[in-house]
């Protein structure tokens, strides 16, 4: 092949295999494509502070994607965009990120970077009980979220899908906060919610508090409620929801002592486009 694109460096080649084997001791526990091209970017520019030339990915594999994905190596869009647009689950793309690498590398008859023998979402297991919410729980807790809003009272028809998209979107919410309840490392309900300024003090608003119906009557609402209202003591004044005015969640709140604001209303448009 004329004008052959480099193989990367040993000290490349190096760093790739950990990050690949361990991407949660350079990333946290949000794996995502998105949080892996941010810190690419910061080990570029850093390789350059420092006068090398030695970046993480080369201009060739940006084109091998573009290729691959349009038929074409000059696009508006960045390769990672091209990847979450045919890849939107963010730990997904993160896994296909590399699937593209190893193939890009074979096609110029290079080794691939080595896969970790066991990959695995996350790296640790849950204790028993109420733990934080990481973002790498987001999709079990979304399978967890849809079991039990699907059932009654509300009776909803969530998808896993359309759930896991709007626990990331509180996830990523400024001042989110968020607990679970687990077992046998299999989450049984949780609260989500996020901290908001207010002129007399930060508020609270939980927007999704549940407990899945095999774990209900455990008291396991009462405790995330208690573990949330220590979480919060020393920044937030109030806490407050929004939620159905049915019989029996109306007395689970009460139990714990919450009270119907009087003189307050929940207003809506209406559906601004119809079902089909």
């Amino acid at each position: 092949m004329e004008n052959k694109p480099k193989d990367f460096s040993p000290e490349i080649r190096q760093f790739l295999t950990g990050f690949r084997a361990r991407a949660g001791m350079y990333l946290g526990n949000e794996i995502t494509l998105s949080n892996f091209v941010t810190f690419m970017h910061g080990y570029d520019a850093n390789s350059l502070l420092h006068g090398k030339n030695d970046t993480l990915l080369s201009n060739e594999f940006k084109e091998f994607v573009t290729m691959k994905y349009i038929g074409k190596t000059e696009t508006p869009m960045g390769w990672f965009s091209l990847i979450l647009e045919k890849e939107p689950d963010e730990y997904k793309a993160f896994l296909q990120f590399w699937e593209l690498l190893d193939e890009y590398l074979i096609s110029l008859d290079y080794e691939p970077i080595p896969k970790p023998e066991e990959p695995q979402r996350r790296n640790f297991h849950h204790t028993d009980g109420i733990n934080t919410v990481y973002y790498v729980d987001l999709p079990e807790l979304a399978e967890s979220y849809m079991r039990t809003f699907n059932g009654e009272p509300w009776f909803d028809r969530w998808t896993k899908e359309i759930a896991l998209q709007r626990l990331r979107q509180l996830y990523k919410t400024s001042g989110f906060h968020g607990l679970a309840v687990w077992e046998d490392d299999s989450p049984l309900g949780a609260v989500f919610g996020r901290e908001e300024y207010y002129y007399g003090g930060n508020c609270f608003q939980i927007v999704e508090l549940w407990v899945e119906p095999k774990a209900q009557r455990m008291g396991w609402g009462g405790k995330l409620l208690d573990e949330l209202k220590e979480m919060l003591c020393e920044n937030v004044r109030k806490i407050y929801l929004i939620t159905m005015a049915d019989d029996n969640i109306l007395k689970f709140y009460e139990k714990n002592h919450f009270i119907v604001q009087k003189g307050m209303c929940l207003l809506q448009l209406p559906e601004i486009q119809e079902d089909a």
